[in-house]
Parts: structure tokens; C-alpha cells; sequence
């Protein structure tokens, strides 16, 4: 006799064979108890700590983004007005440029730091912790399609979005 076969099962990838072979209802259903035991969780009584973490996150890195532009701006209008590398290179407010960069970027990586050593809390705390790897993955996104589809999913459930 044949197990039922539930949504969850289908989406959560069980094999047919296992659906075939009468048993525990886990072995039908692998992801069901712990998907049960979030449905059933009451929202956490503290705001989820990840979420001003990551909002710091957001700050530091668009200061640090800002920055880097500042940097790049200003070595385009030395080359244009004739520097050389090397005199660029030399150029006091470019070296006070880089160090502020390099100040923010050390700013962005503690954060990020801070965020992975700290347990979210609730949905929209892992959402965020999300959102932060999407931003410092640009170049690996188009490789992490399923990451990046799994991280939009659980935004539209975390703020009741309609689906595509």
C-alpha cells in the first residue's frame, strides 16, 4: 500500500522509492516536523537582534561604497589633468581617500563579522542575513540562482507579498 503523497513531500524532494515503502510518517515526509514547528512558533517576544545588525551592515557598507567612488572620481580628475600613475599614486588627498576606504571596508567586514556570529531570531532576521550575502555576492549571484530565488521566496512570505 502506497503512503499518501502531500504537497510538502513532492516540494521537499522525497524520493518515490521511499514513498512506496510503508513507514514512519518522516520517512515520507523528511522536512514536515520541522516545517510544523515553525508554522507553530509564536513570534519572538525581543526584536530579532540580526535585524539592527544588518541595518548597521546596510550604513557602513554604503559609506564604504561612497568612498570608494569619492576615490574614483578623484583619480579620474588627476589623469585627466595629466598625472601619471605614480603621481596619483603619490597624491596626498588620494592617500587620505584610500585610508578612508580602507578605514570603511574594515568597518563592513566587522559588522559582517558580527552579523554571522549572531543566531536570528526569526524569519526576517535569516531574510536579512540574506539580503547582506545577495549584496556582497553581486558577482556570484547569476551562479546562486536557487540561493537568490530561495532569499526572494522568504521575502514575500516574511512581508506577505504576492508571489510572481
Amino acid at each position: 500500500m502506497l503512503e499518501p503523497l502531500s504537497r510538502r513531500s513532492i516540494l521537499a524532494g522525497a524520493s518515490a522509492v521511499v514513498l512506496a515503502v510503508p513507514g514512519p510518517a518522516d520517512a515520507v515526509d523528511p522536512f514536515g516536523a520541522a516545517i510544523a514547528s515553525l508554522d507553530v512558533r509564536a513570534p519572538a517576544a525581543v526584536p530579532d537582534p540580526v535585524l539592527s545588525l544588518c541595518a548597521h551592515w546596510w550604513e557602513v557598507d554604503a559609506k564604504c561604497e561612497g568612498a570608494n567612488k569619492r576615490v574614483e572620481a578623484h583619480w579620474n580628475e588627476l589623469e585627466q589633468a595629466g598625472l601619471t600613475h605614480d603621481e596619483i599614486q603619490r597624491d596626498p588627498i588620494q592617500r587620505v581617500m584610500w585610508d578612508e576606504t580602507y578605514h570603511w571596508s574594515a568597518e563592513v567586514d566587522a559588522a559582517e563579522s558580527v552579523i554571522c556570529s549572531t543566531p536570528a531570531a526569526t524569519p526576517a532576521g535569516i531574510l536579512a542575513k540574506l539580503e547582506v550575502w545577495k549584496q556582497t555576492s553581486e558577482a556570484l549571484v547569476g551562479d546562486c540562482q536557487l540561493v537568490v530565488s530561495a532569499i526572494e521566496d522568504l521575502h514575500r512570505l516574511v512581508h506577505g507579498e504576492a508571489g510572481p
